[in-house]
C-alpha cells in the first residue's frame, strides 16, 4: 500500500549559487563545539594561571586598640571590626590582601609567618592603608 507524501515537509530545494558557509552544517557544529570547548579550556588556564594557588595567612598582633579592615582579592571582607589591646587577629584569604589599619603604630604584621615593616608610604597620620601582595610582601594601597 503506498503514502502519499506528507504536507508538513516540504520538498528539499538546492541552491543555485555557491554556499556563503565555509563549512559543512554538521562539520561546522562539531568544529564549534570543539572551538568552544578550546576556548572554555583556555579561560579556565587563564583563570588558574591569574588565581593564586595558596591562601595567605595575615596575623595582626595590637599593643593598643585599633581597627582594622581586611578584604580578599575578590573584595570579600575578611576582618571589620576594632582589635581590642593585645589581641592578636589572624586572617586567612587570597591575595593580594587590602589592609587598613586605625592606629598602625600600634600593630604588628607577620605574613604567612614572616615578620612584616609596613610600608612608609602606607601610613596616613595614625593610619595605614596598605596591600599584602601574593608573594607576601606588603605594599602602599593604590
Amino acid at each position: 500500500m503506498a503514502t502519499a507524501p506528507s504536507a508538513a515537509a516540504p520538498p528539499v530545494q538546492l541552491a543555485s549559487k555557491p554556499s556563503t558557509v565555509s563549512q559543512p552544517a554538521t562539520g561546522g557544529f562539531a568544529t564549534n563545539s570543539a572551538n568552544a570547548a578550546s576556548d572554555a579550556a583556555r579561560q579556565a588556564a587563564s583563570d588558574t594561571s591569574q588565581a593564586p594557588a595558596r591562601r595567605t595567612r595575615l596575623r595582626l598582633e595590637l599593643t593598643s586598640e585599633s581597627w582594622v579592615e581586611v578584604y580578599d582579592s575578590r573584595g570579600e571582607r575578611l576582618f571589620y571590626d576594632v582589635a581590642g589591646a593585645g589581641s592578636v587577629q589572624s586572617i586567612e584569604g587570597r591575595p593580594p590582601l587590602r589592609v587598613v589599619l586605625g592606629n598602625a603604630s600600634a600593630v604588628a604584621v607577620q605574613v604567612d609567618g614572616q615578620a612584616r615593616d609596613i610600608p612608609a608610604g602606607a601610613l596616613d597620620g595614625e593610619g595605614a592603608r596598605f596591600t599584602v601582595t601574593r608573594n607576601g610582601n606588603l605594599a602602599r594601597a593604590r
